[in-house]
């Protein structure tokens, strides 16, 4: 293992584990809890928070929104 994936490795940070590849990291793309996503210095986290930001809204507003009954064919007209 080369020293940089040792210290990636080793670095409480995910940020040095994420850009180099390092899966075996406890906290690999652990976006929530990474410094560099706060700082908004990780483009990769920044998108990926966003992203599940923008679905999390996106399925609040679809249980939000009034089932419509079926339609019954003899109301038709």
């Amino acid at each position: 293992m080369s020293s940089l994936l040792f210290i990636a490795q080793s670095n409480k940070d995910p940020y040095l584990a994420c850009l180099n590849g390092v899966s075996t990291h406890p906290h690999y793309h652990d976006c929530e809890n990474c410094e560099h996503v706060a700082n908004k210095t990780c483009e990769y986290g920044v998108g990926k928070k966003t992203s599940k930001e923008l679905r999390a809204a996106i399925d609040e507003g679809k249980s939000m929104l009034a089932t419509y009954p079926k339609l019954d064919p003899s109301r038709l007209p």
